[in-house]
Formats: C-alpha cells, structure tokens, sequence
C-alpha cells in the first residue's frame, strides 16, 4: 500500500516536473523570439533625390603675344586682327582684338616711341588729361607697373584706355564694348590684359 502511494506521489511529481519545465521552455522560446533578429522578405526603400551636377563657368583661356619691347596675354574668345610688329615710326607695335558682342568688343594694343621720357609727349594722353570732364582718371598698380586709366564717361558700356610710360617707350592699351549681361566680362579682360603686361 505504501509502495503503491510512494508511486503515484513520485509520478505526480514527475509530471509536475515536466510541465514546469515544459512552461519554462516555452517562456524561453517565447524571449528569443521577441529579442531575436528581424527578417524580412522585401524592404522596399524611397529612391535617393535626384541630384544635378552643374558646372562653374570656365574662364576663357589666355592667348600670349610677345615682341621685343613687352609681352601680355589676351582671351582667346577674342581674335586677332590687323597686328603690326617691328614698326620703325612712333608706333612700334600695333595689335587689334574683337569679339561680337551687341556692342563689338575692341581690345586695341600700341607701343609707341616717345620724343621724350613723359607721358605729356604722348598726344592722346594729353588730349584726355586736358578733358577731365569727359575723361576721368585713376591709377591702378600691378606688380611693377602702374597704370594710368582714362575712363571715357560718355562711352556706352565699357570705355577704358591705359596708359603705361616705360623709358621713352609707353603703352597705350584701348577696351571698349557692351554685353547685355553688363560690363564684368570687359572689365574681366581688361583685368587679364593689364596683370599680364612685361615690359622686355
């Protein structure tokens, strides 16, 4: 009799045994799948926003020239005509640039020979300087050179000539034009002409 107790108390806590562990294993699958890792069989992803690669504007490339008196550059979107170089007269060098524009640009380059070491000895210098209603002057220094801007006020759109002395040498360089998205383009190039002036 007391075997047959001992039985079934021993199978009762064997079953007893068994679904508590049976519970425990069920808590412990259900952790792991809740703290375990995400699957997915499609994502789907909004496309990245379109992206545009704009490009600054190029400068125009610079063109040297040089002679035996001095040596500058000019854009290339301006092409040459009608250029002297070895002139025995006053004008020792001649150069003329265009370029269309609804103003034609002119870029025009003399080195002359002077009768004495002065500007006042160039006649298109003096022609201005005794004009200072109609020609406004300013100075502007780029390395060694200093130049002598006469601004034409009355001119539409751009209207500049420099003059540069250089011993009993000078440089007369001339820019006028227009453009119709206003004067920085000229001013730009007249810019690049002088920085780049040498005398030899």
């Amino acid at each position: 009799m007391k075997h047959m107790e001992f039985l079934r108390a021993r199978k009762k806590a064997g079953l007893t045994i068994a679904f508590i562990a049976m519970a425990c294993l069920a808590i412990f699958l259900a952790i792991h799948v809740v703290n375990g890792p995400v699957s997915a069989t499609h994502i789907t992803a909004s496309a990245p926003p379109a992206t545009r690669t704009v490009q600054a504007p190029s400068l125009p490339q610079l063109i040297t020239v040089s002679n035996p008196y001095a040596s500058f550059s000019y854009p290339n979107s301006m092409r040459p005509v009608a250029n002297i170089q070895g002139s025995e007269g006053p004008v020792l060098a001649a150069y003329n640039y265009l370029k269309s524009d609804i103003l034609t640009w002119e870029l025009s380059i003399t080195v002359n020979k002077l009768q004495s070491p002065n500007l006042e000895s160039d006649s298109g210098y003096l022609m201005r300087k005794e004009n200072p209603a109609e020609y406004q002057e300013n100075t502007v220094t780029y390395g060694d050179n200093t130049f002598i801007i006469m601004n034409d006020t009355g001119a539409n759109g751009f209207g500049e000539l420099v003059f540069l002395l250089h011993g009993s040498m000078d440089a007369n360089i001339h820019l006028v034009g227009d453009d119709a998205s206003g004067t920085s383009g000229l001013d730009t190039t007249f810019q690049q002409v002088l920085q780049s002036w040498k005398w030899q």
